[in-house]
């Protein structure tokens, strides 16, 4: 649900591709919110997805290798964490 399907190609940059799918993502999430009972199948995925994770989670991506050095710094788990953490994630408590 949660999978990036913009790719690499023919100039397109991983800087654009991940600009499209935040924007594609943070859509969906409205979507589903905003329309619940009534938002598409695959919104719902979306939303489900996100509302399930917890911050100890391990999104795994196969477009990079951040401990090889292989690929940029930011994929599209990146992308998901930060999304997750501004809509879902809980305040830690103070003590």
């Amino acid at each position: 649900s949660l999978g990036n399907t913009y790719r690499i190609f023919g100039g397109i940059t991983i800087e654009e591709v991940l600009v499209k799918y935040e924007a594609w993502l943070r859509a969906a999430l409205l979507m589903a919110i905003e329309k619940d009972g009534f938002a598409p199948n695959w919104a719902v995925r979306v939303r489900n997805a996100l509302v399930g994770l917890r911050e100890d989670s391990i999104l795994g991506c196969w477009c990079i290798n951040k401990e090889a050095g292989v690929g940029k710094d930011e994929c599209h788990a990146d992308i998901i964490y930060k999304v997750w953490k501004e809509v879902y994630r809980q305040p830690t408590k103070s003590s």
